[in-house]
């Protein structure tokens, strides 16, 4: 029975040993999160979102034969590599926990934190912003269905058409950035118009079809408000993320099958063997056909240079992270984006494991500032305005940090950065036209 849950026959000692040595340390971390009252913060969202949840708890079913129901044949020989691929992430947990602990008591000063904040307080965060927002994605929606996209199946019609992805892709990131952003504007000016730009941006945000730019997004914001109040409510929002994950998992499943019901045996399945929290899993597959080639920051650099149409520059295509990982894995780069080797995987293969322990250590020392920079502003006024912008601008540039674990999120970064300085720039100009000149 355990065998057939976990795979233990396919686990060699190195995975035990790894697993139980992060898992330790997550529970250190939880503990002590726990004694000082701050669960609900943009630190135990991140670890346990990004590391916990695939690293610490769902990597103990990657070796399991079920899995085949995602990997086929391939299962058989990627089971032997889960060891290898859990015992690099966890040496990335473990320098990210101790620069966290290192330098989290250490203010560092950022421009990009309070230009945040002030992008966000003087234009996104208004009601006019949000009317002509919402007036202008919704044309975007009925343009791209004029294309042929059907409701909820963007991101499939754009892997098809390829000629039409960065347009996709550009109002993907749009669409996400909007609905966090109402759920915030709803939090600070409660009222039915607040409530109707949440749904109008959840529903644009569905019609592309992705977890990570619906559900998901909903998820944080909300998770972002109660950080900013301080909020308790340990239990019902465990439920809550546990309900995100369930819808998550039935949109995913709809939008491959086609279906309008799933059934729990199917959801429970696609929970632990799916596709949805497999990073080691997938990290193993890799592995398992790797020659050893490093690949020196290569997908890296093709994912800086995301805002270049590929037909204009094929190399970028080339040597992306998604050719690459699909080349390995042997699925179709036509239609596959490629695998997700979890937070270090892609570090792993471009610069070994000195680039797993550099990119762990500089996602601790990032969020143990921005950590701080959040619990000071949710301590000294919980749940105000400020706080609640302050938390705001740190979860947002907290995903900044997620772009050196997986380079194909880059073109979001010039998305997002775009939007921030169009809202200082619009912001200054207003602010600069009504101030007469003395």
């Amino acid at each position: 029975m355990l065998n057939e849950v976990f795979g233990i026959d396919n686990l060699g000692t190195d995975f035990f040993v790894s697993w139980a040595t992060s898992n330790l340390l997550f529970a250190l971390f939880y503990i002590h999160k726990a004694r000082h009252r701050t669960l609900i913060s943009l630190e135990v969202f991140f670890v346990t979102l990004f590391l916990f949840v695939p690293i610490g708890f769902f990597s103990v079913f990657a070796a399991a034969d079920i899995n085949d129901v995602a990997t086929g044949s391939n299962q058989f020989r990627l089971a032997a590599y889960v060891g290898k691929a859990q015992l690099i992430s966890s040496v990335g947990v473990v320098a990210f926990f101790f620069c966290y602990y290192l330098f989290r008591k250490t203010s560092i000063r950022s421009s990009t934190y309070e230009l945040c904040r002030e992008s966000f307080t003087h234009f996104w965060l208004s009601r006019s912003t949000n009317v002509v927002a919402a007036a202008i994605l919704l044309g975007f929606m009925f343009i791209l269905m004029l294309t042929g996209a059907g409701f909820g199946k963007g991101r499939d019609f754009a892997l098809e058409h390829r000629n039409l992805l960065f347009l996709f892709n550009f109002y993907n990131q749009i669409a996400g950035f909007l609905l966090f952003n109402s759920v915030i504007y709803a939090k600070l000016r409660p009222g039915l118009l607040s409530k109707i730009f949440v749904v109008v941006f959840l529903v644009c945000s569905l019609f592309f079809g992705t977890r990570s730019s619906s559900v998901a997004t909903l998820a944080v914001a909300t998770f972002c408000v109660l950080a900013a109040g301080r909020s308790k409510k340990i239990g019902r929002i465990a439920i809550f993320g546990i309900g995100i994950i369930v819808a998550g998992i039935v949109i995913g499943l709809v939008r491959r099958a086609g279906e309008s019901t799933v059934s729990l045996a199917v959801v429970g399945l696609q929970i632990f063997y799916g596709n949805t929290f497999s990073d080691v899993r997938d990290f193993a597959w890799l592995l398992s056909s790797w020659n050893g080639a490093y690949q020196f920051g290569s997908t890296y650099l093709a994912g800086m240079l995301s805002l270049v149409p590929a037909s204009a520059f094929p190399a970028r295509s080339e040597f992306g992270w998604a050719n690459f990982s699909s080349l390995l894995s042997g699925l179709d780069r036509e239609v596959h984006p490629g695998l997700r080797p979890g937070a270090f995987g892609e570090l792993f293969f471009n610069f070994g494991l000195v680039g797993v322990v550099l990119g762990g250590s500089f996602a601790g020392l990032v969020v143990g500032s921005l950590a701080r920079k959040a619990q000071q502003a949710a301590v000294t006024a919980p749940g105000s305005a400020d706080a609640l912008i302050s938390a705001y601008a740190c979860f947002f540039l907290v995903g900044f940090v997620t772009y050196i674990f997986f380079s194909a999120g880059f073109f979001g970064l010039y998305v997002k950065a775009a939007l921030i300085i169009l809202g200082i720039l619009i912001s200054r100009a207003m602010r600069s036209y009504r101030t007469p000149i003395q």
